[in-house]
C-alpha cells in the first residue's frame, strides 16, 4: 500500500489543515487526498471519494514524497502561454 513518507514533517492533521486553508480547489484536493492516504485509506479509495482516477492519486502521493509540500502545489499556465 502507498504512503504519505512522514520525512517532511506533515501529519494527517496538518495536511487536512492546508486543505481547508488552500484557496484553489485541486490543490484543496490534493491536500485532503495526502491527509486521507496519510490516515491509511487506499490510493482507490480515497480516489473514489474524490471522482479521481487512483493513478491521478498515487502521482500525487510520488510528488509529495519526492519533494514535500512544494510537489503538490499545480503549475498554472495562462490560456495564451505556449505548451
Amino acid at each position: 500500500m502507498l504512503k504519505v513518507d512522514p520525512k517532511w514533517g506533515e501529519t494527517p492533521e496538518s495536511l487536512l489543515q492546508w486543505s481547508v486553508q488552500a484557496e484553489n480547489k485541486r490543490l484543496r484536493e490534493r491536500f485532503l487526498a495526502l491527509s486521507l492516504v496519510a490516515l491509511s485509506h487506499s490510493a482507490r479509495q480515497v480516489a473514489k471519494h474524490l471522482g479521481h482516477s487512483p493513478q491521478t492519486v498515487c502521482e500525487g502521493i510520488h510528488r509529495f514524497n519526492q519533494t514535500g509540500l512544494e510537489g503538490v502545489i499545480p503549475i498554472f499556465q495562462s490560456p495564451s502561454a505556449p505548451p
